[in-house]
């Protein structure tokens, strides 16, 4: 079976493949042009491979299939969804209830059940820290991006300011590089309207509501809500 190529959008020549014979994210890989090369775009994913055991054969009869299924009236051209598969390598710690590696599992049921089909799929791009800067505070982004698991116990006075460290919020590596892509991801649907590029687009990768100005709330760092809202009302 072919390829399903994911289509970006202008701003990137970055191309996600994946091998629909298994429907495994280990065929998950990135091929940038070198018209591309180091304008700062990220890096391959790492292979979300422990998760093929579980997924949908493209083939199985087991998963119900949509291709021959209306979408409410809209043509594949209009509906537009967006998924970056790097959102899921990320670990909030042991025992912490959020488990980013899920949003694979949703995408895999995307896949099995054939929604693909029809749709666009995109990924987007990161959240640049000038458009997460249209709601947090420019010290609290640079505290994010700084602190991780073996500088945080030198940051007690910033750790308390910001709310981080706590249960709900803990303190893991790379938790800056999670939060730029899922935001991108819900400021790719308004971006996408208003270009007109889609009139349905849709992403499940974000919707990180608790997240404050000045600290992080509820499992959230980076609110991406108000991101998106932000940027429909430009």
């Amino acid at each position: 079976m072919d390829p399903l190529t994911f289509q970006l959008p202008p701003r990137s020549s970055v191309v996600f493949s994946a091998d629909l014979s298994t429907s495994s994210f280990s065929h998950l890989s990135t091929h940038v042009s070198s018209s591309n090369a180091g304008a700062g775009v990220p890096p391959a994913p790492a292979p979300i491979s422990n998760f093929a055991s579980r997924t949908f054969s493209s083939s199985t009869s087991a998963a119900p299939r949509f291709e021959s299924l209306p979408l409410g009236g809209l043509s594949r051209d209009q509906t537009a969804h967006y998924f970056n598969p790097e959102v899921a390598n990320f670990h909030f710690g042991e025992g912490h209830p959020m488990k980013p590696p899920r949003l694979a599992l949703t995408y895999q049921l995307v896949l099995g059940y054939g929604l693909h089909r029809k749709m666009e799929v995109y990924c987007p791009r990161r959240a640049t820290d000038e458009e997460i800067a249209t709601f947090h505070s420019e010290e609290y982004i640079e505290f994010l991006k700084r602190v991780n698991p073996d500088n945080a116990a030198d940051c007690a006075k910033f750790m308390e300011r910001f709310n981080l460290g706590v249960d709900d919020c803990p303190v893991f590596e790379g938790m800056y590089d999670f939060c730029q892509p899922y935001s991108g991801g819900s400021l790719a649907p308004p971006e996408s309207s208003s270009q007109a590029r889609s009139t349905s687009p849709s992403t499940f990768l974000g919707g990180l509501h608790h997240a404050k100005k000045f600290d992080a709330s509820g499992f959230c760092y980076v609110n991406d809500i108000v991101l998106a809202i932000f940027e429909l009302m430009r």
